[in-house]
């Protein structure tokens, strides 16, 4: 693109790789989050004084309760 004197579309090009990077470092650390959480949930990690203090709406609580009753949420990885 440089050689082409497309300037511009490769700055925008660059500028939505970076943009791509960011999002998909977000996602994956929301995933390690929710299995951690998951692993603590199951016991096989111990808890820690973060994990203690968290809360929870009771809103979300109730929808997990109920969610609970069919299907597990926190499945073990075997």
């Amino acid at each position: 693109m440089l050689k082409s004197g497309k300037i511009i579309e490769g700055e925008n090009i660059w500028r939505a790789q970076i943009v791509f990077l960011a999002s998909a470092l977000d996602f994956y650390m929301h995933e390690l989050t929710k299995y951690g959480l998951c692993e603590i949930y199951n016991e096989n990690w111990e808890r820690t004084d973060k994990y203690e203090n968290l809360q929870v709406n009771m809103t979300v609580h109730k929808i997990v309760g109920l969610l609970e009753k069919s299907v597990s949420i926190c499945v073990s990885i075997s």
